[in-house]
């Protein structure tokens, strides 16, 4: 993709899953402005804390943009710590 595109990574914890750490998996997809999907993927972390699991798919979905010339990206995201963090407000 050449194009502007977005990207919406997101770690979660498998279902029913209690307590930080825990068993965690992460899941993100790539789609255009026009919400055509361009890539997904998801996957089972192990035993890790929440933050670990967003971080995982922040950074897949970054991989996947570099591997695939993309050039520009909008990263949305429900971790309000991450957001902060990229915003630089939070270290």
């Amino acid at each position: 993709m050449t194009s502007g595109g977005t990207a919406a990574p997101h770690g979660s914890h498998r279902r029913g899953a209690r307590g930080n750490p825990g068993l965690r998996a992460m899941a993100w997809s790539c789609m255009t402005l026009r919400a055509a999907r361009l890539a997904e993927l998801s996957e089972y972390l192990g035993h890790h804390t929440n933050n670990y699991a967003e971080y995982q798919g922040l950074l897949g979905v970054l991989r996947y943009a570099l591997a695939n010339g993309v050039k520009a990206l909008k990263v949305v995201s429900d971790s309000e710590l991450m957001v902060r963090q990229m915003k630089g407000s939070t270290r």
